[in-house]
């Protein structure tokens, strides 16, 4: 995954002069805006999508859901890494609910350097071994699961397929030969996680023998 253009949406003038220096230092070509207004005006009438948003909670207030909502539902930025800065982590309570909501990753103003590590680290991910045969398709109809799963894979550089229906990753199955398929427990759709194990495992065809892990967000289950 390659990071070629950054938006950036704060208005904190150290942290614009921080990130003029680091994103420069990179070689990546940024935006900064100060409001979400501007931030959707680039957005939603840029040519190419974004490689990577950061925006900071201060500027969201109490609207942070709807803000990622409406930004996922976009198709370009469905996978996007979407950042959320913070003024101090340790006072971010609800950390675990802005992953649920879409948000890729979470960084104080203090970690700037984890952030940078973190671009870095994105932009490797296009590095895939093929002798280490490390591809995965997700079937999982929540996009924020989703992107948490893919991402967490990616990380470990593996390269992912994404689907969110079991009819959907089917039907891909004469041309992608994963070694493991992660497979929502719940999933939407006329064919139910069990469903589409019992088909792959008990009829003739390609993934047959892949290792198939059916998952769930919910806990208990």
């Amino acid at each position: 995954m390659s990071i070629n253009s950054v938006l950036i949406i704060d208005d904190s003038k150290t942290s614009k002069a921080i990130f003029t220096a680091s994103f420069a230092a990179l070689g990546i070509e940024f935006d900064i805006v100060s409001t979400e207004t501007s931030a959707w005006g680039l957005i939603e009438n840029r040519e190419y999508a974004y490689g990577l948003v950061l925006v900071s909670r201060s500027i969201l207030g109490q609207e942070i859901r709807s803000f990622v909502y409406r930004f996922r539902l976009l198709s370009d930025y469905v996978s996007v890494p979407l950042i959320l800065l913070v003024g101090d982590k340790n006072k971010t309570h609800d950390e675990e609910s802005i992953y649920n909501a879409g948000f890729t990753q979470v960084f104080s103003r203090t970690e700037l350097d984890d952030l940078r590590a973190y671009i870095q680290q994105v932009q490797s991910r296009n590095t895939f071994d093929p002798a280490r045969k490390n591809k995965v398709v997700i079937i999982e109809d929540s996009i924020t699961q989703q992107i948490m799963v893919r991402a967490i894979l990616e990380a470990e550089f593996c390269e992912c397929f994404c689907f969110t229906s079991a009819e959907a990753a089917l039907a891909k199955m004469d041309v992608i030969q994963p070694q493991v398929i992660a497979c929502d427990f719940f999933l939407d759709g006329k064919m139910t996680a069990l469903e589409f194990l019992v088909h792959v495992k008990n009829t003739q065809n390609p993934w047959q023998d892949v290792p198939i892990l059916p998952s769930s967000c919910i806990k208990n289950v």
